[in-house]
């Protein structure tokens, strides 16, 4: 007789398996008993269970004493609820092999470290609410996500120079449910500025992309707890970017009565109004009535543009493109080359600018003229001689008209890095 050596593991005998399996035999032998086969399971319905044990789902409450307003709203959402001091031990009822997610209500000291530290999902109180109250399941994140109050938002960062700064906001962002992007495109949801320049800044006010300042960001962390409130409400769309945020705002050429009315609006807008004799001044804003040959020469880093500049800033909650608006007789300074740069790598460099100035007049039109002040503030007695198509009408012509004047300098280096051929030469 043959000996069959079986693995408790993927074997299993019952008493009805083994009867049947000796009846059958008795048959095949005419009545006469070999030996007795054991029936073995076939190790896809072993795995089938393993697996049925896998997709156990067990939400670690990490508290000293029960939570049944967290368990409660667990259990809804078919999820088994246990508990721990330290995250470090774990009862012995569950499983091995299982779906866990630890719920810490500090996201911060020594159990949320150890957690981060071993990879494990960590959610905070609020986002299992926000979770219960929609009944959609809890996020499947590797980053610790403590609420929803940013879920589905996709951020981009720009005028960020203090690295600590930017690391902090980011890490706030994620606990939030907020998603990040390196690089402005038509999926980023929502644009963090620092400073009102830049060409993701420019991009952002094409688009029309909510402008954002980081006050919104912390206002959203502190509220954190409250379940009922989103970053996308009412409530957080207020912290907006100011438009004239960072601009020091000097003024030429306008009525007393004027000037006080437009510093205020300026001030409302997060500009600091200056003289103009004052070194710090970044924008010089020209009346129309004012001459060329009146403008007083400024340095490189002043933009001297028209008073339109001012007035379409206000109409499209966005600081405009000073490019777009220099004051008469006025040329910008030209940014100066690096010495010895090859052709190729200019073209690369202007081209990656003139791309995203196209870019941005492609969509000016998704960002409508409003009339109204920033935020909750309105601007009295803004000019207003046209209808808001006809403006974005302009602004678009504006910017192309700028492209191709970009378009004109990259020939112009062409002609003077790159000797003509003979031929044309000759031709000329």
């Amino acid at each position: 007789k043959k000996q069959f050596s079986m693995d408790t593991s993927d074997t299993l005998l019952t008493s009805t398996s083994c009867s049947l399996a000796e009846n059958s035999y008795e048959k095949a032998c005419n009545g006469s008993k070999p030996y007795l086969v054991p029936v073995v399971f076939d190790k896809e319905i072993l795995e089938d269970r393993d697996q049925m044990e896998c997709e156990r789902t067990f939400a670690c409450i990490i508290a000293d004493n029960e939570r049944p307003e967290l368990s409660a709203p667990l259990e809804s959402l078919s999820t088994e609820v246990c508990y721990s001091t330290n995250g470090r031990k774990i009862p012995d009822h569950v499983p091995d092999e299982c779906d866990m997610v630890f719920i810490c209500e500090d996201f911060e000291g020594e159990v949320y470290q150890y957690l981060c530290s071993k990879k494990f999902r960590v959610l905070g109180p609020p986002c299992v609410l926000s979770c219960a109250q929609r009944n959609q399941p809890l996020p499947n994140s590797m980053r610790p996500i403590y609420s929803c109050t940013m879920e589905g938002i996709i951020i981009c960062f720009t005028g960020f120079k203090d690295k600590e700064e930017l690391h902090d906001l980011c890490g706030l962002v994620h606990m939030m449910g907020a998603s990040i992007r390196k690089e402005i495109t038509s999926s980023v949801s929502h644009v963090v500025a620092h400073s009102v320049s830049g060409s993701k800044y420019k991009v952002a006010v094409g688009l029309g992309t909510p402008i954002m300042s980081e006050e919104w960001v912390h206002q959203c962390w502190k509220n954190r707890n409250d379940t009922t409130l989103f970053a996308t409400g009412p409530e957080m769309m207020v912290y907006k970017q100011l438009p004239f945020t960072g601009c020091h705002i000097a003024l030429l050429g306008f009525s007393e009565e004027e000037t006080q009315h437009m510093r205020e609006i300026a001030a409302d807008n997060g500009a600091v109004t200056a003289s103009l004799g004052d070194s710090g001044v970044t924008h010089l804003v020209v009346a129309d009535s004012v001459e060329a040959q009146d403008v007083p020469p400024a340095s490189s880093r002043v933009q001297v543009i028209k008073q339109q500049w001012f007035w379409e800033s206000i109409q499209i909650e966005a600081c405009a493109d000073e490019a777009l608006y220099q004051a008469k007789g006025h040329t910008p300074h030209p940014r100066r080359l690096r010495p010895r740069s090859s052709l190729n790598a200019s073209l690369r460099s202007m081209g990656s600018v003139d791309l995203s100035l196209l870019e941005a007049s492609l969509f000016s039109l998704c960002s409508p003229a409003t009339g109204k002040g920033h935020g909750k503030r309105e601007a009295k007695n803004v000019p207003s001689s046209d209808c808001p198509e006809d403006r974005a009408r302009r602004h678009i012509t504006s910017e192309l008209l700028q492209t191709e004047k970009n378009f004109a300098d990259i020939l112009n280096i062409i002609v003077n890095v790159s000797p003509l051929p003979s031929h044309w030469t000759s031709h000329q």
